[in-house]
């Protein structure tokens, strides 16, 4: 049960910084007119 529950936190964690990451990486795409893409 210990592992289901790091599992699923871990993947939620994640999930929610590569949301961010896109997020920001969107914003800063559109700021500087496109010309840094990652």
């Amino acid at each position: 049960m210990k592992e289901k529950v790091l599992i699923t936190g871990g993947a939620g964690f994640i999930g929610s910084h590569l949301c961010d990451i896109l997020i920001s990486k969107n914003l800063w795409g559109w700021q500087t007119g496109k010309r840094y893409v990652y």
